[in-house]
């Protein structure tokens, strides 16, 4: 009888244990599929954020970039003047870079269909920029030395170079320089021994 009652408490503990093992099971199950929901949700939530980094980056970049005046030279009856056309521009910078990218394009000439004139001559390289108290020390290389042109081609030429530099903010005054030197002028007609101030523009970078 004893042995009988034995087996009957065991078979009872062997099938609670069995069915705690199988309740814990379930609940691990449970547990599963809950943090299996949440890596899913998490998952969406960081390709949601990846995607948003992507639209906010492309929107800082296209911030740090504007449409720029670059002058070039225009002919009319009256003589020459000088025209601006709008280049693309990184401002996410200091000036002087600014100032090199402004005058790269401007080394580029005007766009193909464009009715203005170069102003720099074929050739001409930028070799440094360089701003002390507002003045622009702008160096180009020897070919910008490459004009027989009259005064109003000369004073044009300043002009553009003067007006294209001073749209950017704290400039006023620009110095030419040709191989790190101050010359008297480009083809003899324009003093550039000393800075070239012009009105200032209506806008700056």
């Amino acid at each position: 009888m004893i042995r009988k009652v034995l087996a009957a408490v065991l078979a009872l503990a062997v099938v609670g244990v069995t069915v705690g093992l199988v309740m814990r099971n379930m609940a691990l199950v449970r547990e599963l599929d809950d943090a299996y929901e949440v890596v899913r949700l998490l998952e969406g939530t960081i390709d949601t954020l990846r995607m948003e980094k992507g639209q906010l980056e492309t929107r800082l970049a296209n911030l740090s970039t504007v449409y720029a005046p670059v002058y070039f030279l225009s002919q009319s009856d009256e003589g020459y003047e000088v025209v601006p056309e709008l280049r693309l521009i990184d401002t996410d910078s200091e000036a002087a870079p600014v100032i090199s990218a402004l005058l790269s394009e401007m080394a580029k000439g005007p766009t193909g269909q464009s009715p203005l004139y170069p102003v720099l001559p074929p050739g001409t390289r930028l070799l440094g920029v360089e701003i002390i108290d507002g003045v622009a020390y702008v160096d180009f290389s020897r070919e910008m030395l490459d004009q027989s042109v009259g005064s109003p081609v000369e004073s044009a030429v300043v002009e553009a170079i003067v007006r294209t530099v001073t749209e950017v903010e704290g400039v006023s005054a620009v110095q030419i320089l040709v191989g790190g030197e101050t010359i008297p002028s480009l083809a003899g007609h324009v003093d550039l021994s000393r800075p070239i101030r012009l009105a200032r523009p209506d806008h700056e970078l």
